[in-house]
């Protein structure tokens, strides 16, 4: 048998594993853990380069911008409020409150809060952020749509009613609320012929 001759970058002995070249002895495996140490440390070092890279060539964030990747600030509290809005009207009230002390002239919130107090009977609190929403924002489409209900159901006007309907329905509306904008529609100048 030849003598052992180490190799100048040998990772493991030419032996089968477990067996040691050089006396013959049998000694414990490399372990794998080992081997995989050094491929993850390289690429975490990798991530970690790719993420600075990243980081280093995205635009400045400004004071008072809000950070991509999520919905944050209002538009976290607008969604917040949404998903209360069937279960908790009145704590989906108070976030819109919060959105609105900060921002009075936010169409979405303004619009949300009126159709929660249309739903609760509060028809002349409804008709005023309904109306400020279009106001404020006059091509915020719910508005419009919200607002026509309330005329047609609750203060029996069914001429401003398809007026604010047909609006809604020329200017993009929610692809699941074009069904019940157009009954509402058909209703409206049904009841208005018959007038």
């Amino acid at each position: 048998m030849a003598p052992y001759q180490p190799a100048l970058f040998e990772l493991e002995p030419a032996g089968p594993p477990g067996e040691d070249t050089v006396t013959g002895a049998t000694k414990p495996g490399r372990r794998l853990y080992r081997r995989a140490s050094l491929v993850a440390g390289s690429a975490l070092v990798l991530v970690a380069a790719a993420l600075w890279l990243v980081d280093r060539s995205a635009a400045p964030r400004l004071p008072g911008d809000t950070i991509s990747g999520g919905a944050t600030g209002t538009s976290a509290e607008l969604q917040q409020a949404s998903a209360l809005a069937a279960a908790d009207p009145a704590a989906a009230l108070a976030v819109y409150d919060e959105v609105l002390a900060r921002q009075p002239d936010q169409p979405e919130a303004l619009t949300d809060e009126g159709w929660i107090y249309a739903q609760g009977g509060f028809v002349s609190e409804a008709m005023t952020k309904l109306a400020k929403a279009e106001k404020v924002g006059p091509s915020y489409a719910p508005a419009h749509f919200y607002r026509a209900l309330v005329l047609l159901d609750d203060e029996d006007r069914p001429g401003p009613a398809a007026a604010e309907l047909k609006w809604y329905l020329g200017h993009g509306p929610a692809p699941a609320l074009v069904a019940e904008a157009k009954a509402a529609l058909a209703q409206a100048e049904a009841t208005r012929a018959g007038t």
